[in-house]
């Protein structure tokens, strides 16, 4: 037996294969999109290691900075003393008089004027 005159009409794929494909397309998609997510997080989290590194390095440099000014002040009293005393200036104001006066000197000449200026006796020699 043999057919003849065979006519087929209205061929189309079925609903329910071409839901499953664009179901198929979009995991590949999603799929993909978690992957570039992925390297993008990678990516900033080298960023910021690197960022901290530098930064990490950078506060490295500034405690042996501060390190090295620390044993200047020990090994110099006179700049410690120079250093105390332009922080002093600071507190006191550029307006103000200061006057440094030795040990055992009469201080009424400096008490009795207009109490203006701000008597300092300068520190003992260590």
């Amino acid at each position: 037996m043999v057919l003849q005159n065979v006519s087929v009409n209205n061929i189309g794929p079925d609903e329910g294969y071409l839901s499953a494909l664009k179901e198929k397309a979009n995991a590949h998609v999603n799929v993909e999109v978690a992957k570039q997510k992925a390297l993008q997080l990678v990516e900033q989290l080298n960023q910021e290691k690197a960022q901290t590194d530098i930064e990490v390095e950078q506060a490295r440099r500034k405690n042996e900075v501060n390190a090295e000014l620390a044993k200047t002040y020990s090994l110099s009293p006179e700049y410690y003393e120079l250093e105390r005393l332009r922080l002093l200036q600071g507190v006191v104001g550029d307006k103000d008089k200061i006057y440094f006066v030795p040990d055992g000197a009469n201080l009424t000449m400096f008490l009795s004027g207009n109490g203006s200026g701000l008597v300092v006796p300068p520190a003992p020699p260590q």
